[in-house]
């Protein structure tokens, strides 16, 4: 099922956190997925490098609503017509009374996570 898909996960050693490019080999779309704001020309450079066209970026962990802010800048220069930000983040959305479902931050198959397929 993954072996038909561009998966690089690359790391910011400041922030200790993974940012993930997923794109379909076919169509060349792809999202960015936990962008870091100072690795934006990184990924964005990957991204032209592997030749996918960005269609979203995804924010999976947005706890004040900082991160999210700093990935509508990137995405918004990046070319995305379309892009969202909780202000507030999930404490704002908590507050509110809205559902949050904790997680560990750890992708379900680690497997994934470990490789680099292209």
């Amino acid at each position: 099922m993954f072996d038909n898909i561009i998966f690089r996960q690359l790391f910011d050693a400041a922030s200790s956190t993974y940012t993930y490019v997923v794109g379909d080999p076919q169509s060349l779309h792809a999202v960015i997925i936990d962008t870091v704001f100072e690795q934006h020309f990184r990924d964005r450079a990957l991204v032209e490098e592997l030749g996918l066209q960005l269609q979203a970026g995804l924010d999976t962990h947005c706890h004040a609503g900082m991160r999210s802010g700093q990935a509508t800048v990137i995405l918004r220069y990046g070319g995305l017509p379309r892009v969202a930000n909780l202000h507030g983040g999930m404490l704002l959305w908590q507050q509110m009374g809205l559902p949050v479902q904790r997680s560990t931050g750890r992708l379900p198959n680690r497997e994934i996570s470990q490789r680099q397929t292209s």
